[in-house]
């Protein structure tokens, strides 16, 4: 779970800085395999760039539907 709250909170907009673009966002979880990151989870990560992305893509534009998915607890 740290590995998508990480990339989540890095693409997200905050108060302290603009939101960051898939492939920073990427290679900081990349960068911190080992240490701050599962090194068996974060190789998962990167097998699975496309479908994030898609992923992404698809929801970024309807974010009152990923909250009231994430309250229901499917996501």
């Amino acid at each position: 779970m740290a590995v998508a709250d990480v990339y989540d909170a890095l693409m997200e907009n905050r108060v302290y800085r603009g939101s960051m673009g898939h492939i920073q966002a990427s290679n900081i979880i990349f960068e911190n395999a080992g240490t701050h990151f599962d090194p068996r989870i974060v190789e998962a990560f990167k097998n699975t760039q496309e479908q994030i992305i898609e992923i992404a893509n698809t929801y970024k534009e309807k974010p009152a539907l990923i909250k009231a998915i994430n309250k229901e607890g499917i996501v």
